[in-house]
C-alpha cells in the first residue's frame, strides 16, 4: 500500500513540472486580484469608499462583513513622498493598491483563520489607507464615532488582528504586524475602588488614550498594545508581549508587561 501511494507521488512530480505549479499559482493570484478589484469598485458604488487625491485600486476579499454607520467611510489617500516597497507583501499587479481580507502572494506561508474579516466604522469615523497597505484575512477593525484609524504606506496587518479604537490610532509607514496582534485604546469597562469610587472615567468603555505607532515598527505575533502607548521608530515588539508604556525607538521589548531587552537595533523586512 505504501509503495502504491509513493509511486503516485513520484508520477505526479514527473508529470507536472515545478514551472507548471508556479504558473497555476500565479494565475490564481491574478484572478483573485481582479475579482478583488471588482468588489472594491462595487463598495465604492455603495458609497463606502472615498478617494481623496486620485483613484487607485482597493482589493477586497470574498468574505468581509462591513458595518458602516452614517457619514463613515474608508478613505484612500496618496502621498508621493512615500516609496513603495515592492516585496512579497505588495500586490504583484497593482503595487499601490490597498487590500482588505485577502492573502498576499502565494509564496507566503499563511496561518489559517476560521473567521471572516470584519470592518465596523461608527458614525463620522474613518479608516484612512495610504498606498500599498494590506489587512489580511480574519482581522477585526472597529473605529468608534468621530475617530480616525490611519494606516501608513507599505504597512501590513497580519491575519486575525484585532484593532478596537475609541479615540484614535496612527500607524506609520513600513510597519509589519504579525498574526493575531491586538490593539485597543480604552479600558473596556469602568473600574471602581472597593468603596465604589471610579478610578477611571466612569463612562462606557472607561478611560481611553490614543495610540501612536511610528514608522518601521515590527510587531510580533500575539502581541497586545494598550491605551496611551507610543511606539518609537524602528522598534521591535516581541511575540506575545503586552505593551503598557511607551517604547523607545530602535529597541526590542518583550514580556508582560513589556520591558526593554535590547537597545540600538535595526531590522530589515524579509
Amino acid at each position: 500500500m505504501i509503495r502504491f501511494f509513493n509511486k503516485i507521488q513520484i508520477f505526479r512530480s514527473k508529470l507536472i513540472p515545478a514551472s507548471a505549479y508556479i504558473f497555476i499559482f500565479n494565475f490564481k493570484y491574478l484572478l483573485s486580484t481582479l475579482l478583488g478589484c471588482i468588489r472594491g469598485l462595487h463598495s465604492a458604488l455603495l458609497g463606502r469608499v472615498y478617494f481623496k487625491d486620485k483613484f487607485r485600486p482597493l482589493i477586497l476579499g470574498p468574505n468581509i462583513d462591513f458595518h458602516l454607520e452614517k457619514s463613515s467611510r474608508i478613505q484612500l489617500t496618496n502621498d508621493d513622498s512615500a516609496t513603495n516597497i515592492n516585496d512579497d507583501s505588495s500586490n504583484k499587479i497593482f503595487h499601490s493598491a490597498s487590500s482588505i481580507g485577502v492573502n498576499p502572494h502565494w509564496n507566503f506561508m499563511n496561518p489559517s483563520v476560521g473567521r471572516p474579516t470584519r470592518i465596523r466604522i461608527r458614525e463620522n469615523a474613518v479608516i484612512t489607507f495610504e498606498q500599498n497597505t494590506s489587512i489580511l484575512i480574519g482581522s477585526y477593525l472597529a473605529v468608534w464615532p468621530n475617530t480616525e484609524l490611519r494606516i501608513g504606506a507599505n504597512t501590513q496587518i497580519g491575519h486575525g488582528a484585532m484593532i478596537n479604537i475609541r479615540c484614535g490610532l496612527a500607524i506609520g509607514r513600513n510597519v509589519l504586524m504579525s498574526h493575531r496582534v491586538s490593539i485597543i485604546d480604552y479600558d473596556g469597562h469602568p473600574i471602581l475602588s472597593s468603596e465604589g469610587i471610579p478610578t477611571n472615567e466612569n463612562t462606557y468603555g472607561g478611560t481611553a488614550q490614543a495610540i501612536v505607532i511610528e514608522d518601521n515598527v515590527w510587531i510580533g505575533f500575539g502581541a497586545t498594545i494598550l491605551k496611551g502607548v507610543r511606539i518609537g521608530q524602528g522598534a521591535i515588539i516581541a511575540a506575545q508581549a503586552c505593551v503598557t508604556s511607551d517604547v523607545a525607538a530602535n529597541t526590542i521589548v518583550a514580556g508582560n508587561p513589556a520591558r526593554t531587552v535590547k537597545e540600538g537595533v535595526t531590522w530589515r523586512r524579509y
